[in-house]
């Protein structure tokens, strides 16, 4: 029965709290927000899409270069990034020095001190 009571008492906190900062106007203005900003985005896209599909039917033969073009740095673009990035990652390693493993510096100590005289 307590229990019942506290979860109660803990609701009815909860509900005060979001209705003095309006928690839900708050969620559904970004929301809305989010929404509007999705659907600008989409809308130039489809407009992009439709126009690059006007371009393309006008002028068959630029497009197909165009595609061969396109396709060819595509595949460039992965064998780079497949092949190409193990060579600079050698050679960034190859110019770091791990700490420790570097020159050291003669240490003087009391001890070394004490036996060099």
């Amino acid at each position: 029965m307590r229990l019942a009571e506290v979860t109660r008492d803990v609701a009815d906190q909860l509900n005060d709290v979001s209705e003095r900062y309006q928690v839900p106007q708050r969620l559904q203005m970004a929301r809305e927000t989010a929404r509007r900003g999705a659907q600008v985005a989409y809308d130039n896209a489809y407009r992009s899409a439709q126009h690059a599909y006007r371009v393309a039917m006008e002028h068959p033969r630029a497009s197909a270069a165009a595609g061969v073009i396109l396709a060819a740095a595509i595949v460039g673009g992965v064998l780079w990034y497949i092949f190409g990035g193990e060579r600079e990652q050698e050679q960034r390693r190859s110019r770091r020095v791990r700490a420790g493993t570097g020159r050291k510096r003669a240490r003087t100590t009391r001890s070394s001190r004490a036996a060099a005289q």
